[in-house]
Parts: structure tokens; C-alpha cells; sequence
């Protein structure tokens, strides 16, 4: 197969003659894996990519994402592209076995995902930001965290997102303003404004988890996490995950200008 998206002869010849790929798979994470697989996993991508992925680049950006009485749809064919990339194991490819993913390499994960992004970097934006979110909780929530929030979005049913940006603050994390006020039950209040959320809100999936970068006061950054549900996107209460108040549409909220006042919880310290 060819196609005008990647060069996946010069893919195959930075990893295996520059970056000496087959070198980790001596390793006792990797051994699983042979040289024969990354030519495997490289054309299977190029299949994904080419096959379902391309097809809904021109149509999804003719279409568009709307804003209809307060829901965000993304472009019909998106829908069965999302669906077709999740179920072929795409959204796990470098996570591990443990937790449903292909176990790969991140160097060959990453080359894979490249010829998909090619395709359509619009609609893989909402899987990578799952993985992305999904990873964070992977790495510091608890097990009770990772069973609630990181299992179904790693089953692609739920989403997710990194309320990180603020109107003064894009590059500069340190200079984020939300605050995060612990109260005497071990919860939450956060008070702050979040802009340019990426995939803050969709119909792609039932759910959308919302990580949330708050300064906790003392002037310590850590990350809070909030859950909204997916009937208008509103964050709901249950399990130390508190409602919010004066913000109906949490998903329009955080793509203009969020005033969270809700209950959330504590994922871990990031830094000093």
C-alpha cells in the first residue's frame, strides 16, 4: 500500500537503522515484540489511517463541530472513524498489557500514530487527550481513581480533558490563578477561569473527566480532578465529586470562562 501522508520507508529506516529499535525489544518489558512487528504495526496504522481516517478529513471539516442548545456535536462520520480507531487498539498502542493496551514502545507507538494523525489530526485530538488524561490519573490517582475514572476512559467510553490554560496564563503554568481550597472533609472548592479546553465538550463518548490545574493554597501546584456527566455536562455529585453551582453547561463553561465552585478531588503533587 502508499499513500501521500507519511514516508513509511524513511519510518522504517530511522527505526530500525538509526534508532536501533530492536535493541529494546532485548529488554524483558519488550521481548514480546520482534523486528518483523514494527513493519506489522507500521502497515496496520497505514491500513487505519488510510481506510478510516482519511475518508473523514474533508467531510469533517466541512461539516464542522456545532453548538446546539447547549450540546457540542462533532461531524457525523467522526463517529464510526472514533469507534473503528478505539476498537483496532490504536487508543491504548503505548500503554501496557496490564491496563488493555498493545504494550508497545513509545518510539513505535509513536511512529504509528503519526501516519494516523496525518489522516486526521482534528478527530485523533480527542483520543489523544483520553490517553493524555487517562495517563495522569494511570500514574498518580488511586486505585479507587483509576477503577472510577481511568478504566472507562481507557475502554473509550468516556473522555477527557487538562484544564491547564488560563486567559494570562498559556505557556506559563506557574502564573495560574484557580485556587484550590481544602475543606475539613478532604474535598475541593475550586475558584478560577479556564479557557481554550480542547475537546471540553463532544458527543463522542458518554462521559468527559476534566483534570483541572489548581494552585492549592501556599502557593503549591497540584492537579484536581473533576467528573461531569454527560446530560449537559454538568459536574455531578458522588464520591467526594462535588456539584458545581452557577456554571449549567460545564462543556461551554470551559471553553469561555469557568468559575468552578465544586467539590473535587485531590490526584497528586506535582510541584513545588
Amino acid at each position: 500500500m502508499s499513500n501521500l501522508l507519511v514516508n513509511m520507508k524513511d519510518q522504517e529506516f530511522i527505526l530500525l537503522e538509526q534508532l536501533k529499535i530492536f535493541s529494546l525489544f532485548e529488554t524483558e518489558r519488550f521481548r514480546q515484540f520482534s523486528i518483523d512487528d514494527v513493519s506489522i504495526f507500521l502497515k496496520e496504522a497505514e491500513k487505519m489511517a488510510v481506510h478510516s481516517l482519511l475518508p473523514t478529513y474533508k467531510k469533517g471539516d466541512e461539516e464542522g463541530c456545532l453548538l446546539r442548545d447547549g450540546k457540542v456535536t462533532v461531524p457525523k462520520c467522526f463517529h464510526s472513524a472514533f469507534r473503528a480507531y478505539i476498537e483496532n487498539g490504536w487508543l491504548l498502542a503505548n500503554k501496557p498489557v496490564e491496563v488493555g493496551g498493545l504494550g508497545m514502545p513509545q518510539v513505535l507507538a509513536k511512529a504509528c500514530m503519526e501516519i494516523c494523525y496525518a489522516a486526521n489530526f482534528p478527530l485523533l485530538m480527542y483520543t489523544g487527550l483520553i490517553n493524555g488524561a487517562g495517563g495522569i490519573i494511570e500514574a498518580f490517582g488511586t486505585e479507587n481513581q483509576k477503577r472510577r475514572f481511568m478504566c472507562p476512559m481507557y475502554e473509550g467510553k468516556w473522555g477527557g480533558t487538562m484544564c491547564i490554560t488560563e486567559p494570562w496564563a498559556g505557556s506559563e503554568v506557574g502564573a495560574i490563578r484557580t485556587v484550590a481550597k481544602k475543606l475539613p472533609n478532604g474535598q475541593f472548592l475550586v475558584y478560577g477561569t479556564k479557557s481554550f479546553i480542547s475537546c471540553g465538550d463532544h458527543d463522542l463518548v458518554e462521559n468527559i473527566v476534566h483534570l483541572v490545574l489548581a494552585r492549592i493554597e501556599g502557593d503549591l501546584i497540584r492537579l484536581v480532578g473533576l467528573i461531569a456527566s454527560s446530560e449537559g455536562k454538568r459536574i455531578v455529585r458522588g464520591e467526594k465529586v462535588g456539584t458545581i453551582e452557577g456554571a449549567e453547561d460545564l462543556g461551554r463553561q470551559l471553553a469561555q470562562d469557568l468559575l468552578a465552585k465544586g467539590g473535587a478531588e485531590i490526584l497528586q503533587e506535582v510541584y513545588r
